[in-house]
């Protein structure tokens, strides 16, 4: 599961990567909570996103809940640049759009997982 959740941040990232060149930041998108510019910057809370991302290597380590969340904030996020693109959710075939369902999909299944070994026993879950 780990290993899916990882894959499926690939490709949100890339297209923040792309609409967003670290270059074109003053930060060189290293996002700093306590600076005011990035506290006032429009790509604030995708810049976050895109820092705590940024060190792929680093994914393998994090908490399984905090890929989650991470995946749940990435499909809100290419959500809403669909729509605002005109795209159709339940009717496109874009990548985009197959990207959002598949990622919901395994949201749904993760959380199922999540739950269930959750209930069962606190160890399991450091299994997924």
């Amino acid at each position: 599961m780990r290993r899916r959740l990882i894959e499926a941040l690939t490709y949100p990232r890339l297209l923040v990567l792309q609409d967003n060149p670290p270059g074109d930041c003053p930060q060189n998108g290293r996002f700093e909570s306590s600076c005011e510019r990035c506290r006032e910057c429009d790509l604030g809370q995708e810049c976050h996103w895109l820092s705590c991302l940024n060190n792929f290597n680093d994914l393998a380590e994090k908490p399984i809940h905090t890929l989650h969340a991470s995946l749940l904030y990435s499909i809100n996020l290419i959500g809403m640049r669909n729509e605002q693109m005109g795209h159709e959710s339940e009717g496109c075939s874009c990548e985009s759009c197959n990207w959002v369902r598949d990622a919901e999909v395994l949201s749904t299944e993760f959380s199922t997982k999540f739950t269930w070994a959750f209930s069962q026993d606190r160890r399991t879950v450091a299994l997924l």
